[in-house]
């Protein structure tokens, strides 16, 4: 499964699937991202990219073998602040105080 990834919530999409999902399937895809910028992702099949498609391709058979790696591109500097408000996966406090400047 890959999905646009600046409007679609991957937490929420994983959940979604894994509560329908036959047990013995297996699940492995991700989220289009644009580097650093978090503006937009487009995704698609078969027609024209746009925000918040989804795509799940399905295989099968006795012999079927599916191997995955994935890189993250995140690497930790300066001091590690402690999360102390979130809710799923909004960030609303970095050790007491607001995560993103007031406009």
């Amino acid at each position: 499964m890959v999905s646009e990834g600046s409007s679609i919530n991957g937490s929420a999409l994983i959940e979604g699937f894994e509560g329908v999902r036959i047990n013995n399937i297996g699940l492995s895809g991700g989220l289009c991202g644009d580097d650093d910028r978090f503006e937009r992702t487009l995704a698609s099949y078969n027609e024209s990219a746009k925000e918040g498609e989804v795509i799940a391709i399905g295989f099968y058979g006795e012999s079927l073998e599916i191997t995955s790696a994935n890189y993250g591109g995140w690497t930790p500097f300066g001091p590690q602040p402690m999360i102390t408000k979130s809710k799923n996966n909004i960030l609303y406090e970095l050790d007491g105080q607001p995560a993103l400047d007031p406009l």
